[in-house]
């Protein structure tokens, strides 16, 4: 399957910003709002860190700290819904693995995320269902993107929304990190350090919806399993990964512009993107470009994915405040890799 649907609108939300521009002009200038909190240690014995948004207190649960994220970025993107007045938009999902840190309820994210749909278009509806979630960590929504886009060119939606939410940093799940001897810290140079936020695109069937409305276009998608994730069974030899560019160079003539991953900046998963780069020289960008969310912004689980997708979107275009300015690229390749070796990867075209 060759699929190009078009990208309409994305909202992303996190603690360097609210909005797509302020969070992606802040993530290109390096500030990384790093925040330690007193109640939890990290394994030196030291105030655990994390990328945390200020303006929620330290001891917010981790659904409403995923969810208030999740707000901002879902208003942003359903802005070209406000002239719709009826009908329910479709949403594809991605949430947390299970097994670390508090379960994110999905009946209390649906009745949350309809009523900012309602609200920011006027009364429209929203529907997800456990058929349109993926809980699978940071690769979850590019597995909800390749779900969207197989049901846009079947033609079963006009348009779809695509995103993930998740926070890493709430007491509970930063407690979790801690006692797992994941954080980074002295004691632990390959740690991650934790982050949380949220981030939405807008998709829709070429069919539905004119190329003038369109800001970018997603050509290619493409899933696998890493056999042993983490180096879990055995040492990783990236084979998931490497199946993933491998199926996205079969459909994308040429070489991306960049490469946006939605990692932690851990060691393994840097060590897994050079094998599977090598792999497939000839999708890469010459020079290599990268652009490591996990290392400006923290590890935000199941929003990686959806952020990483959104953050590239972002740079094939130049920022609104300069529009003289010609776009950084023309095409980017999004990959993210989940705990348990889920991949996912995708190829955005301006």
């Amino acid at each position: 399957m060759r699929p190009s649907v078009r990208v309409v609108s994305h909202g992303l939300a996190c603690p360097l910003g609210l909005t797509t521009d302020t969070a992606v002009a802040a993530l290109h200038a390096g500030i990384r709002p790093l925040v330690e909190s007193e109640r939890i240690l990290d394994g030196a014995g030291e105030p655990a860190r994390g990328f945390m948004l200020g303006r929620l207190p330290e001891d917010a649960p981790r659904i409403e700290r995923a969810l208030t994220l999740a707000g901002f970025a879902l208003t942003e993107a359903c802005a070209p819904l406000a002239a719709e007045r009826s009908g329910a938009v479709p949403c594809f999902l991605a949430l947390p693995e299970p097994g670390r840190g508090p379960l994110i309820e999905l009946p209390r994210v649906e009745r949350a995320l309809a009523e900012v749909v309602r609200g920011a278009t006027g009364g429209l509806g929203l529907e997800i269902g456990p058929r349109r979630v993926f809980p699978r960590g940071r690769a979850g929504a590019l597995l909800a993107l390749q779900a969207a886009v197989s049901a846009l060119m079947r033609g079963e939606h006009a348009v779809a929304l695509v995103g993930g939410l998740d926070s890493q940093v709430d007491l509970v799940t930063l407690q979790a990190l801690a006692d797992g001897g994941h954080l980074l810290c002295r004691r632990n140079r390959d740690g991650l350090l934790p982050g949380e936020g949220a981030a939405f695109v807008l998709l829709a069937n070429p069919r539905a919806v004119g190329a003038d409305r369109a800001i970018a276009h997603i050509t290619a998608c493409a899933v696998a399993t890493e056999p042993n994730p983490r180096g879990q069974g055995g040492p990783s030899q990236a084979t998931g990964l490497t199946a993933v560019f491998h199926e996205l160079r079969s459909q994308h003539p040429g070489r991306v512009d960049v490469v946006v991953s939605g990692q932690t900046g851990e060691s393994g998963y840097e060590r897994g993107f050079s094998y599977a780069y090598l792999r497939n020289a000839t999708l890469m960008p010459e020079p290599l470009r990268t652009l490591v969310l996990g290392a400006r912004l923290g590890d935000t689980g199941a929003a990686a994915g959806a952020m990483a997708l959104v953050a590239a979107i972002a740079g094939l275009r130049p920022p609104r405040a300069l529009p003289w300015r010609a776009p950084r690229a023309a095409t980017a390749l999004v990959h993210a890799e989940s705990d348990d070796g889920t991949v996912g990867g995708c190829i955005v075209v301006r």
